[in-house]
């Protein structure tokens, strides 16, 4: 009997064989989770053992999705943790798209300038090939996002865009939704310049008054009109 696997929302590719990264670093004090990498099954479940055991209080996220149902595990969390910054540094598709979106939609999501947010179509997953899209997944998904505070507008792109395509919402769209901007990289490398003293510049004499001379009216032609 063949298995049917629903809720593989990722555009491209076929069935994922490669879990996430789940490191935990420190950012000014504070313990941020980065997860990266193909959403697969069984990484819901692995993200909340993960969370249990380091706390964090930040989560970024650069994902082009996967699973579905581990995507919406991982939205739960965010939802029902509402101390939790959520943040996107490159871009966050299909099923990792849920969390963002829940950040989103409470002000807790921080967006890189070039990063984005994209949303479609969940999709069947049949004999671990990538099959039809699955509206009633979708609708599901959809549904429970909007009761954890996602914005409407992504979670209507979702529903109308098909999963081989991809609906990308950049930072200056999401900033209108509620996202913080981030600052760029080159800005937080550079030190701190100091206050530079105000130079004064020295009086310039004026300019000396230069007249044109008169130039004395050209004489009549002397030359013959005729030719050689």
């Amino acid at each position: 009997m063949r298995k049917l696997i629903l809720g593989l929302s990722l555009a491209f590719a076929p069935i994922l064989a490669h879990a996430a990264t789940m490191q935990v670093e420190q950012h000014d004090g504070k313990t941020r989770l980065m997860f990266e990498g193909e959403i697969v099954v069984g990484d819901g479940e692995r993200f909340m053992e993960r969370v249990a055991s380091v706390r964090p209080i930040e989560l970024e996220m650069n994902s082009p999705g996967g699973n579905v149902e581990s995507g919406m595990i991982i939205a739960r969390w965010v939802h029902e943790d509402q101390v939790v910054k959520v943040f996107d540094n490159d871009y966050c598709n299909s099923a990792c798209s849920y969390a963002a979106l829940v950040a989103l939609g409470r002000g807790d999501l921080t967006i890189d300038a070039g990063a984005s947010v994209g949303v479609h179509q969940v999709r069947d997953v049949l004999d671990g090939r990538p099959g039809k899209a699955n509206v009633t997944w979708t609708q599901r998904a959809a549904d429970t996002l909007s009761g954890y505070g996602a914005p409407q507008e992504p979670l209507l792109a979702m529903m109308a865009t098909p999963p081989s395509d991809s609906n990308d919402f950049d930072a200056v769209a999401l900033e209108k939704m509620g996202a913080s901007v981030a600052q760029s990289v080159l800005q937080e490398l550079l030190p701190d310049l100091p206050n530079l003293p105000q130079i004064p510049l020295p009086d310039l004499p004026a300019a000396p008054d230069v007249t044109q001379p008169e130039v004395p009216p050209l004489l009549p032609s002397s030359f013959s009109s005729s030719s050689a």
